[in-house]
This record gives C-alpha cells, sequence and structure tokens, in this order.
C-alpha cells in the first residue's frame, strides 16, 4: 500500500542541499570576483604607470634632443670661431712684426706681406664657411621651436597608444594625460647668443687645449675657459664675422698726486734703449714719495740729517689741495695718519705781577718754547688707515653748501678736518674750573686727530683701443639656442621636481565583475546591494580610475647650473608617487587647454581630479 505523502520523508535532504547549492554557488562567484578584481586593478595600475613613464620618457627625450640642437649648433658656430680665431693671430702676428720693426732695422717687415696673405686667404675661406652655417643655425634655432611645442601632444599619444595597447585589454577603455599636452610646451625658450658663441669658444678651446692635458688637466680646463669667455665677449668679431675685434675696458686705481718727477717724465715717454734705468730711478722716487705701510709711526720717511723727505712732505701738501672732496662725482679711497693728541693744561702766574696773577697755559699756544719738549702736544699711536669717502664724515657734522671744503684743512700737520684743539680746559675736568698751578702739575687730555693724508686713490677704465665695435650682432634673433624658462606664464618660478616636470596618467576602464555581482545577486536572491547606495557604489565608482604619476629630470647635483642644464644630454624619466596638483583641482589646466570651466567633459574631468586629492594617494 502506497504511503501518503504526509508521511513519506524522502528527498528531504535536496531542499537543504538547493540552499546550500545557491549559497556555494554565491560564494564561487564571490572568489571569481575577487581574482577579477585583483587582476582587473593590476591590469589598470600597469596601464597608467606604462602611460605616464612614456609620456615622461618622451618629454626627457625631447628635452635631450634640445640639447642635441644646441650641441649642433655650438660645433657649427665653433668652426667660424676658429677661422676668426687663425685671423686673429694673424693680426697679432703682423702687429708684432711692425713693433719689432725699430729694433731690426725693418727686417721683420719682410714677414708682414706673406702674413697679410695669409689673413686675406682665411678670410675669404670665413666668409665662405659663413654663407652655410648661419642658415644651419636659423635651421636648428626653427627645429627646436617645433620640437618644444610638438613633444607635450606627442607624449599625450605615446601615453595614450601605450596604456590602450591589447596587453592590457579589455580593462582600459580611456587613458589620457593631465594636463592635457594639447597647447603646452617644454619649459624652455630662445636664450642668448652669446652663450652658443662661448659654447662654441669652449669647443675650439677644448681642441687648443689637447697638448696641455698630458701637462695638467686644470691648464686645459682653463685653456676651453677662456677660449670661450674670449669668443663671448668678442662675440662680434669672433661669431658674426662683421667688423674688428671690439674696445676692451678695464679699471685701473690712479694714486693721487701723481709723482711729477723728471725721472717720472722720462720713463713714461721713453722708448729706446735705457729705459730701465730712468725707470728704476722713477721707482726709487715713487717709494721715496710716501712711507711704508709697516712704518711705525706711519709718517715719511727720515733722512741721515733727521729731517722728513721733501718729496714725501710735498705730496702729503699736494694730496690735502688735490684730494679735496666736493660736491662732484667723483669718490676717492683715502690714505691717512690716524693718531691721538695729548694736550696738558696748567695755570702759572704772569712774570712782574704784584700782587701774583695767573694765566691759564697749554701745550702749543703761543708762550710754549720750541726747544722744550716738555712744552709741546704729544703725538701717540699715529697708524695707518685707508677708508672709502671723506673720512671726516661723522667728526664734524653736515657739509656746508660748497661740499666739504669747509671742513678741510690744507695746512699740512694740522688736524685733516679743521677741528681746532681746545685752547681751554673742558669743564669737566676739573670741578669749579681750576686748573693746578705749575707745568709739574698739568692736567692732560686727548682727543683724535687725521694729521697727515698721503694719497687718495680714484678708480678710473682704461680702454684698450683696438679697431672695430663690440656688443652682439644684431642679426642671431634667430640663431639662438635653447635655455630653461626661469618662470611659467603665470610668473612662478620654475624648478627641478615641480609641476612642470610632472606628468600625471588617468586611465578609465569597464565596470569591473558586473557579471560576477549577477551571480552574487542570484545567491542573495536577487537583491542589487550595489544599487542600493554606501560603500560599495562608491568603491565601485573609484574601481573604474587608475593614476599615475611620472617625471622628467636632470640629475644634478648643484641646482645652480642652470645653463648646463640645457648643455648635456642627460635628461631621464622616472616613476613619481602620485599627488595631484595642489591648489588646483585641474580647471585652470583645463581652460589653458581651451576647455570650458564651467560644465562639459572638462568640468567633469577637474572635478574628479579634485576629488582624487582628497582620496587617491598612489
Amino acid at each position: 500500500m502506497a504511503r501518503s505523502i504526509r508521511h513519506d520523508e524522502r528527498g528531504a535532504m535536496i531542499v537543504i542541499g538547493l540552499f546550500f547549492a545557491v549559497m556555494l554557488s554565491g560564494f564561487l562567484y564571490y572568489l571569481i570576483g575577487i581574482g577579477e578584481t585583483i587582476v582587473y586593478r593590476e591590469t589598470m595600475q600597469d596601464a597608467a604607470d606604462a602611460g605616464a613613464f612614456s609620456a615622461a620618457v618622451v618629454h626627457a627625450r625631447g628635452m635631450n634632443v634640445l640639447v642635441l640642437i644646441n650641441l649642433i649648433m655650438a660645433a657649427l658656430l665653433a668652426v667660424l670661431i676658429a677661422l676668426k680665431l687663425i685671423e686673429t693671430l694673424i693680426i697679432g702676428a703682423i702687429a708684432v712684426c711692425a713693433a719689432l720693426a725699430f729694433v731690426t732695422f725693418g727686417a721683420t717687415l719682410a714677414a708682414i706681406p706673406p702674413l697679410n696673405v695669409a689673413r686675406t686667404a682665411v678670410s675669404n675661406v670665413h666668409r665662405a664657411t659663413q654663407r652655410v652655417v648661419f642658415p644651419l643655425l636659423r635651421i636648428g634655432n626653427r627645429t627646436a621651436r617645433i620640437v618644444r611645442v610638438a613633444i607635450p601632444p606627442a607624449a599625450t599619444v605615446r601615453a595614450y597608444d601605450v596604456a590602450m595597447d591589447d596587453v592590457y585589454a579589455p580593462s582600459p577603455t580611456f587613458a589620457f594625460t593631465w594636463p592635457i599636452g594639447i597647447g603646452r610646451s617644454l619649459p624652455t625658450e630662445d636664450g642668448d647668443f652669446r652663450v652658443l658663441c662661448r659654447k662654441g669658444g669652449e669647443a675650439v678651446g677644448e681642441v687648443v687645449a689637447l697638448p696641455f692635458r698630458r701637462i695638467h688637466s686644470r691648464i686645459a680646463s682653463w685653456v676651453s675657459r677662456a677660449t670661450g669667455g674670449l669668443a663671448a665677449t668678442f662675440s662680434e668679431w669672433f661669431c658674426s664675422g662683421s667688423g674688428g675685434p671690439p674696445n676692451y675696458s678695464y679699471p685701473i686705481e690712479f694714486a693721487i698726486p701723481e709723482v711729477d718727477t723728471p725721472a717720472a717724465r722720462e720713463c713714461r715717454e721713453c722708448q729706446g734703449d735705457g729705459c730701465d734705468a730712468i725707470c728704476q730711478r722713477s721707482e726709487q722716487e715713487q717709494q721715496s714719495s710716501q712711507p711704508a705701510e709697516d712704518a711705525n709711526p706711519y709718517d715719511c720717511p727720515t733722512r741721515g740729517d733727521g729731517t722728513e723727505e721733501p718729496m714725501c712732505t710735498q705730496r702729503a701738501e699736494q694730496a690735502r689741495l688735490q684730494c679735496r672732496p666736493g660736491s662732484g662725482a667723483r669718490k676717492f679711497n683715502y690714505v691717512y695718519q690716524d693718531a691721538q693728541m695729548t694736550r696738558w693744561y696748567w695755570r702759572e702766574q704772569i712774570p712782574g705781577s704784584d700782587p701774583p696773577q695767573y694765566r691759564d697755559r697749554h701745550t702749543g699756544d703761543s708762550l710754549a718754547d720750541a726747544e722744550d719738549e716738555r712744552m709741546q702736544d704729544r703725538l701717540d699711536g699715529a697708524t695707518r688707515r685707508m677708508t672709502e669717502g671723506n673720512p671726516c664724515f661723522g667728526a664734524v657734522g653736515f657739509p656746508g653748501a660748497d661740499g666739504w671744503s669747509w671742513t678741510w684743512s690744507t695746512e699740512d700737520h694740522t688736524d685733516l678736518c679743521g677741528r681746532n684743539p681746545p685752547t681751554m680746559h673742558p669743564d669737566y675736568m676739573l670741578p669749579g674750573a681750576v686748573l693746578p698751578i705749575g707745568r709739574d702739575r698739568a692736567v692732560s687730555y686727548r682727543y683724535r686727530i687725521i694729521r697727515r693724508l698721503f694719497a687718495c686713490h680714484e678708480q678710473r677704465d682704461q680702454t684698450l683701443q683696438v679697431e672695430g665695435g663690440s656688443g652682439v650682432p644684431s642679426n642671431t634673433s634667430d640663431m639662438r639656442p635653447q635655455r630653461m624658462r626661469a618662470r611659467e606664464r603665470d610668473g612662478t618660478p620654475i624648478e627641478l621636481g615641480e609641476d612642470s616636470f610632472q606628468v600625471r596618467m588617468i586611465v578609465t576602464g569597464r565596470e569591473p565583475g558586473a557579471h560576477m555581482e549577477r551571480g552574487v545577486e542570484l545567491a542573495n536572491w536577487g537583491r542589487d546591494v550595489a544599487s542600493q547606495g554606501g560603500t560599495l557604489a562608491l568603491l565601485r565608482n573609484f574601481g573604474e580610475y587608475s593614476v599615475a604619476q611620472a617625471e622628467f629630470f636632470y640629475p644634478s647635483t648643484d641646482l645652480r647650473d642652470r645653463e648646463e642644464w640645457m648643455w648635456n644630454m642627460r635628461w631621464r624619466a622616472r616613476m613619481r608617487r602620485f599627488v595631484p596638483p595642489f591648489g588646483d583641482d585641474g580647471g585652470s589646466s583645463c581652460r589653458e587647454m581651451g576647455g570650458s570651466g564651467s560644465g562639459g567633459s572638462c568640468a567633469q574631468t577637474s572635478g574628479f581630479v579634485g576629488m582624487m586629492q582628497d582620496a587617491i594617494v598612489h
């Protein structure tokens, strides 16, 4: 008899197994989803890293291309500099031959015609080479301008191509660099033609210095730098080929008053034999006209009879007249004697007075006995001093209408600043202003004076007169090399490691694990957890993006050598920790590219970058 359905217990485990099968299917979908998500995130991050690094590599290669263009331009210009250097040496040889003609009775004049022929030949070769080199320099400058503008867009395209490569498919759906390369350029600009001329001169100097490297490398380096500096200073002559060697000015310090003795005049005018003896005598007179720097006290030399050297005394007297400050623009450095003057004060009885009457006395007054050393003011601590500007400044007050003339004493052996020593005792020396009676009880008072002025030094420009002009030629605006920009468009300085050298990569992907979520929904009896918002929805939105950052840089050990950054092909690329640009959510960069800062894709992108600033660090 068949059993009733109510009491039939067969198949009870099927119901439990059904529930467990659904739960196990959900677990399986969950585990598969985690694995796929990990692979998805790794693939997305690899795509972002590869894109950012490839863009930085393109930028670094672009900088190295600009360096290469600079080096090629310097090498081309070095050919012209070498020819001009040879021509300059020939001109110098002609000048030497002409100068020695008097000594050699005209024998050296025979070498001038062949030297002039050689100079003409070198000049003709220089002009022919110039017609080839200058167009090439202009092509180099134009090429560099194109490269610095074309590299950022090329880097953006390269980054997109790498990030969207099949090796990362099908995870990435779109990729772009931030900021977008369109409308941007490498951080360089047209530099100074003098720098190119100097680099070309250094290249010539390296060739010239090759024989000196066996002696010492520093000698070779000095020759190279000297040749480069010569080419930069005389750029019109060496690099443009126009005119002649420019005039050269250099500062010379003149001592006033100048020694104007017969021997000194003969030495300045002497041009023949016997000049050495005359100039040696002039040098001796020059030394006799001023005290030795280590003289103590610092005063004029004395002769055998104890009197001062008259040339030194006369020079000190002339110095007070010729070095007198005025209202003009001339500025002097003064050499003088600084000393301490001591004066004694006392009272004595007036001879023949009855009853006795007294008078105040001091050393140096009209009653002093010149033969009595005790009756003289004493000079102590006479030292040599040198100062810029009037030594009396600050000691006597402010100048009058005619400058310092009213404070300047022209009488030797008196105080230079025109301050008379006190003839009466200061009130603070003794209470009640009573001096002691008798010379042996005299009281003293010390004050500073400038007793002797020996010279004043004035710096003047001496010009070496050479045929030709100076300055950079006016036709080099389109032949300049590339250099680092000092500032961005907004005025901020450009330094290594800053935002101008950063490349950020953003990669978007498909919605991760959507088919796995459907399996989890099946295990959850059809409920969609992600669609209800919350943390899972937020993480899923972030999971669609991957970011990375790289930079191109110059491995400099000294950040002060900015000029050398564009003359060495050492630019490289490296990955950096991703940090969004502080103070900018991306809107300003997007607007620079011509996008809309208030809506559309530009607004969406800038909003996402701003959100990453607070939420993402990679």
